[in-house]
């Protein structure tokens, strides 16, 4: 009789664990079954929704789309998902020549530092590209040079020489876009959304707003104690310049007495960015990876945006152009965003008065200067919501916050394109619109 009893008792855990797994099942397959109606609807909404974009030509619909988008808002993020293929700068510069006639004529770009900034502002101004007179801060060449642009040296390497070739294609076409534009509106001005990469490059900056003070004064002191020694180790010189900045904060004042207001500001801007770019280099050349010093310089980033910001009048627009992720209004929601991020901090010193717009791609080829060739194969990805936004067309604009039934998609975290990898990130919390591309082509 017990066992039987026992055998009835394992019969019984045998059926309720067949249970539970058959349950398990199909609850794993409603789940499944649930996404893939999610995907579909997705799919059939953004396709409905999207506002198709003929490469690259000026779009009505586009245009009218845009003119409700931003009504009330002072800055525009374009966020990209990697820095180097052709459509990015397509991209830009498309909606860039939307945008300026809506009197959006300050450009913040990743990349450029305050010294890049500033010599890339006078090109796209006046056409005039500077002589190469400055000194070469490594030995690639001459700093004013590759920043504009120019072409590469004949032992720079093919994602240099590509790189360099399209940044001065993208220069050139902000000058002939600027030169366009009404004169009563203003010409576009560049500004920086970075720190100058190369160590010490606002040297220049700094040395051409002291050039003109005599030896033994205070602030040909400062110059001398921001150069570079021959041979000096990055970290020496970077202390040296910590030094030079505590001095002008302990007495303003008195070190820059001589100098106008205007000066003075921009001379604090150049320090702290001379700063930036070394401790930059010395966190990098300590860890022998990039992890901390990128961590190090979203802040460092910020600051740049917000000097210059702090500087323009109230009503002045704004449009920012860097990755997706610095433009990131919720760092912690994004995967590689820094926390905070630039967008984070730049969202909540503005309040209402931000719109964004992210780009991605499904499927092309890119550069990678990570790799050990510089083009990369990116294929088309069933787990990134792109292989699904290809579905609903080729190049389109897919604007967000429509209420509908099929956006809800995006409403959960997702695989979307970062590079030759992935990020993730919940596209309804961080962006109002996506500018999808199926394929792209390399620098």
């Amino acid at each position: 009789m017990q066992r039987t009893r026992c055998n009835v008792r394992q019969v019984w855990l045998v059926v309720v664990a067949a249970v539970a797994v058959g349950s398990g099942s199909l609850a794993r397959a409603s789940a499944s079954t649930k996404e893939e109606r999610s995907a579909e609807a997705f799919v059939k909404w953004a396709r409905d929704t999207a506002i198709p974009v003929e490469r690259w030509k000026m779009n009505p619909k586009l245009d009218a789309w845009l003119e409700r988008a931003v009504a009330g808002k002072r800055i525009v993020f374009i966020g990209e998902p990697g820095h180097f293929f052709n459509e990015k700068y397509e991209v830009q510069l498309l909606l860039i020549e939307h945008l300026a006639k809506r009197g959006y004529r300050h450009l913040f770009i990743e990349g450029l530092g305050a010294t890049m900034a500033t010599i890339v502002d006078e090109f796209v101004r006046t056409g005039v590209r500077a002589p190469n007179v400055k000194p070469e801060v490594d030995r690639r060449g001459h700093y004013r040079h590759r920043v504009q642009g120019g072409l590469a040296r004949d032992d720079a390497s093919e994602f240099h020489r590509r790189h360099q070739a399209a940044q001065r294609r993208f220069f050139d076409a902000l000058h002939k876009l600027s030169a366009s534009l009404p004169e009563n509106l203003g010409p576009l001005t560049i500004h920086p959304l970075d720190v100058d990469m190369i160590a010490g490059g606002c040297m220049f900056s700094v040395a051409d707003l002291l050039n003109s003070y005599e030896d033994g004064t205070p602030l040909a002191d400062l110059k001398r104690r921001c150069a570079r020694v021959p041979d000096e180790p990055i970290a020496n010189w970077l202390a040296r310049v910590e030094d030079v900045r505590a001095i002008i904060k302990r007495n303003a004042d008195g070190v820059l007495n001589p100098m106008k207001p205007t000066e003075r500001s921009l001379l604090r801007q150049y320090v702290d960015c001379l700063v930036e770019s070394l401790a930059f280099v010395v966190t990098r050349q300590a860890d022998g990876k990039l992890d901390r010093a990128l961590v190090r310089r979203e802040p460092a980033m910020y600051r740049q945006v917000k000097f210059a910001l702090d500087r323009l009048p109230p009503n002045a627009k704004v449009i920012m152009m860097a990755q997706n992720n610095h433009l990131s209004r919720i760092g912690a929601d994004t995967t590689r965003a820094r926390q905070p991020s630039v967008g984070e901090m730049i969202e909540a010193a503005h309040p209402g008065k931000v719109f964004s717009l992210w780009m991605l791609h499904d499927h092309g080829w890119l550069l990678n200067p990570m790799a050990k060739k510089p083009l990369v194969q990116l294929r088309s990805d069933p787990q990134r919501v792109e292989s699904l936004m290809r579905r609903a067309g080729a190049t389109y604009v897919l604007p967000l916050h429509t209420g509908a039934d099929g956006e809800r998609y995006l409403d959960v975290k997702r695989r979307i394109s970062y590079f030759t990898w992935f990020e993730t990130a919940t596209l309804t919390r961080q962006t109002d619109a996506i500018f999808f591309i199926d394929e792209i082509t390399p620098l």
